[in-house]
């Protein structure tokens, strides 16, 4: 059984996750390439994971 709680957490990372990836759904290979790189700089408050840089 899924709880309210969880299902949130779980909906709140969903949400993070299309965040990052929807900027380049619709961007040139060079430009994706070029935002990915620019996330791997970032620190990120991931939901329920805390922060993190991704590469």
């Amino acid at each position: 059984m899924v709880t309210t709680d969880s299902r949130s957490i779980d909906e709140q990372i969903a949400l993070f996750r299309f965040w990052i990836i929807a900027p380049v759904l619709h961007q040139t290979s060079s430009s994706q390439t070029r935002y990915f790189k620019d996330m791997a700089k970032t620190v990120f408050d991931v939901p329920s994971y805390g922060r993190k840089r991704y590469s």
